[in-house]
C-alpha cells in the first residue's frame, strides 16, 4: 500500500466512527418494518437486522484499522497514529499528551504513516 492510501486508509476510520454513531441513533428510532411493497433498490425500507449488519459491518473495519496500528513496533509512532486516527485529535493535543512541539507529532506521523504502509 502506498503512503496516500495508508493514508486515506487510516482516514477512514472517522467515517466508521460517524456512521456508527449515526446508525445507533437510527436504531433507537426504528420501531416497526414496514411490508408494504417497495419499487425500487432506493426506496427500501431498512429493518433493525438491517442495521445492525451495517454497524457490525462498521465496528469491524474500525478494529482492523486498530488492529493494523498495533502492528507498529514504535511506541511514538504507535501513538500518534492512534491519537491522530482513532482518537481524532489534532497536532496540537497531541503534542501536550506526547510532550513534544507540534512539529515533531508532524514528523513523527509521516514517519508512522510511511513504516504503516511497509506493514499493511
Amino acid at each position: 500500500m502506498t503512503v496516500e492510501e495508508t493514508r486515506h486508509y487510516l482516514e477512514s476510520y472517522k467515517n466508521y466512527k460517524n456512521r456508527v454513531e449515526y446508525l445507533e441513533n437510527v436504531m433507537i428510532g426504528v420501531h416497526s418494518v414496514t411490508c408494504d411493497e417497495v419499487h425500487g433498490s432506493s426506496g427500501e425500507h431498512k429493518t433493525l437486522d438491517d442495521y445492525i449488519i451495517m454497524k457490525d459491518d462498521y465496528e469491524n473495519k474500525m478494529a482492523d484499522i486498530r488492529n493494523d496500528i498495533e502492528q507498529v513496533d514504535n511506541l511514538n509512532y504507535r501513538d500518534v497514529l492512534f491519537y491522530r486516527y482513532v482518537a481524532c485529535l489534532n497536532f496540537y493535543e497531541i503534542a501536550d499528551i506526547m510532550q513534544f512541539s507540534k512539529s515533531t507529532i508532524q514528523r513523527i506521523l509521516g514517519k508512522a504513516v510511511e513504516e504503516l504502509s511497509h506493514i499493511i
